[in-house]
């Protein structure tokens, strides 16, 4: 090797990882919608995460200068496909709120679909820059072929003129360095955080806003590739599900003729995770608060309608992991993940309460009313999923009224948002509302006035709890409201709301010794409400007790896990419900709590529980022989 060649390959590197470097820039710039300072904030506030994004990109950029030998192009190619990538992004940003997917592509039955993100306006203009940014790459390597360009003698063979060899031996190693490199972000637990202590940041899972932010556009597609993989749980097969569905088939057969069909009835369902509502009563002893009832609507439903206390396995958040369990009755208690976020972009469809409703009950409309984004926990996505046939998110809310200085929209337009929707389609419909009112943080400064003092606690404690029940007693408050103009409706209407979990700021207790003291701040409320005379199927349930306040033995439902909870609507109602239904008949009987909070590392092998760990393993991540 002469030292002109040795200066040409030195130019060539220089320029490859230069290219790097501004194409990450541009890659950020362009997430941030054009925002330079944003993406300026970013090499500056995440530098490992920025120089390791720009490695990869030039990893990528090697491989594809091994194909081209044009450094330029090379460069050019890849400026390409990030405008392409990034313009969707922009759009589908503008239009839902949240970042581009992997699954914004797998989903789409065709390209075209994904037409519902694109700006038509500015799509010529993208056009015109991906032309340009080939024409430039093309015509700057011309005009440097004499300086960046390698020459060899002609009477050499074809492939060693053309380096056959070295160009598919690089390309071979930067398709390796490729996996090894990412291989942090495509293979990840899962779970909702995970730190990368040598990079100096954490992956998301149930915010892809937040993790794309935290840790680039780059780094947040790749974390979304991953499909999770569950532990195949001992003596699963074809055999096995067909044997447990058809026991349980068999039961519903013979039990149907009890029960009302669903499509015979003429009400809505509506079912509402109320953010963060708990039962304060549960810890007054442990915070000293003003005698006050902060939840006087809340106790007096409570005394007239089924009610009960939901042992959560989530405490301070995680609540789409709580909504996946109510919906579908299946149990995150094995796969320990993220669901939403992690294992239904990569389904077609999922059982749940909706999809029931639709195909047994003769629902006409599932929807879903949400104050906030719609890419929260994938929510847009996996709605779908479950058999959804609308996601009306924050970008199309009517009502957004606030309470003082809350940045969330309160209870009160949520459930305007949610008589409206009653109001405008005459047809039984079957709606979700997840409410915002309760969410952290508790800002002081959050409402004007805080009618429940504390006393007791250091200030920020004190401070925490105060402005959070005065966001209980307002959001209760809204909910008397509500129940009194379902009151007034003739169209008939179910009501199940549950709250999803307590707000993490009980250390006293969520941080304990003591057991029964660590199980206080897992309860949270739910209840059944009907606007008309119902003859509720109150038989005794299966109800967890051990180590639980003695006042959850005294509700007229079982204190147990969301996985039990729209089986118990149906249990209540006494109406027709899926096969799965009567599986968790026993399943809620064996292990009313289905949590490693609450068992504390002991083991319930019953035969139900047993066959429900195959079901939810099929379901989620096996051969779906359920379906």
């Amino acid at each position: 090797m002469n030292k002109r060649l040795i200066l040409k390959i030195i130019l060539n590197v220089a320029l490859i990882f230069v290219g790097a470097l501004f194409l990450t820039w541009f890659l950020e710039y362009r997430y941030f919608i054009n925002n330079s300072g944003s993406a300026f904030n970013f090499v500056f506030e995440r530098p490992k995460v920025f120089f390791f994004s720009a490695l990869v990109i030039a990893i990528i950029l090697i491989f594809i200068y091994a194909l081209t030998f044009r450094p330029c192009l090379s460069i050019s190619i890849v400026w390409t496909i990030i405008i392409i990538l990034t313009y969707i992004h922009i759009n589908k940003y503008v239009s839902r709120g949240s970042p581009l997917l992997p699954e914004d592509f797998q989903l789409a039955d065709q390209a075209g679909q994904l037409a519902k993100f694109i700006d038509i306006g500015a799509l010529i203009r993208m056009i015109l820059a991906c032309i340009l940014s080939l024409f430039v790459g093309g015509f700057l390597d011309y005009k440097t072929r004499s300086i960046l360009r390698f020459s060899f003698p002609e009477n050499l063979p074809f492939w060693m003129k053309r380096m056959v060899i070295p160009r598919v031996a690089i390309m071979g190693a930067m398709i390796g360095l490729f996996f090894v490199t990412t291989d942090f972000a495509r293979n990840h637990a899962g779970i909702a955080y995970q730190n990368i202590e040598w990079l100096d940041t954490s992956f998301t899972a149930w915010n892809q806003n937040k993790n794309y932010d935290d840790n680039g556009f780059l780094f947040g597609f790749l974390y979304n590739l991953k499909k999770v993989s569950l532990e195949e749980p001992e003596g699963y097969s074809e055999e096995k599900i067909n044997a447990i569905y058809n026991k349980y088939s068999d039961e519903k057969n013979a039990d149907d003729k009890n029960r009302t069909d669903l499509k015979d009835t003429d009400y809505n369902i509506v079912v509402i995770l109320d953010e963060s509502f708990y039962d304060p009563e549960l810890i007054r002893e442990y915070y000293n608060y003003a005698t006050e009832d902060v939840t006087p609507n809340w106790h007096k439903i409570a005394a007239s309608y089924p009610s009960g206390y939901m042992y959560s396995p989530e405490y301070g958040g995680g609540t789409a992991n709580v909504e996946f369990e109510v919906f579908t009755g299946l149990s995150n208690y094995w796969a320990n993940t993220v669901p939403y976020t992690d294992i239904f972009p990569r389904l077609e469809s999922v059982d749940s309460i909706a999809s029931w409703a639709k195909t047994a009950g003769g629902y006409k409309n599932a929807v879903t009313l949400h104050p906030f984004n719609g890419g929260m926990y994938k929510r847009d996505i996996a709605l779908k999923v479950e058999g959804y046939d609308d996601f009306v998110d924050i970008t199309r809310f009517d009502f957004t009224e606030h309470d003082d200085n809350s940045q969330y929209i309160n209870d009160r337009s949520s459930y305007q948002e949610a008589l409206k929707t009653l109001r405008e389609n005459p047809d039984k419909q079957m709606i979700e509302l997840i409410t915002m009112q309760n969410h952290l943080p508790y800002n002081y400064d959050n409402y004007n006035n805080h009618d429940f003092e504390v006393s007791g606690e250091a200030d920020n404690t004190k401070r925490d709890i105060e402005t959070y029940l005065q966001s209980l007693h307002n959001s209760d408050k809204y909910l008397g409201e509500f129940i009194d103009e379902l009151s007034k409706m003739d169209e008939k209407t179910v009501v199940l709301l549950f709250g999803d979990h307590s707000p993490g700021i009980f250390a006293k207790t969520n941080g304990s010794s003591s057991a029964a003291e660590r199980n206080i701040t897992q309860l949270t409320p739910y209840f059944i409400y009907t606007n008309f005379d119902y003859d509720f199927n109150l038989v005794k349930y299966a109800s967890a007790t051990d180590e639980l306040p003695e006042k959850v033995s005294t509700t007229t439902l079982p204190t147990t896990t969301p996985n039990c909870l729209s089986n118990t609507l149906y249990n209540v109602l006494g109406v027709k419900k899926p096969v799965l239904g009567y599986l968790l008949d026993d399943v809620c009987k064996d292990a009313p709590v289905l949590t490693a909070k609450y068992l504390n590392g002991k083991e319930i092998k019953t035969e139900a529980v047993e066959n429900y760990k195959q079901v939810v393993y099929d379901i989620l991540g096996g051969q779906r022989f359920w379906k």
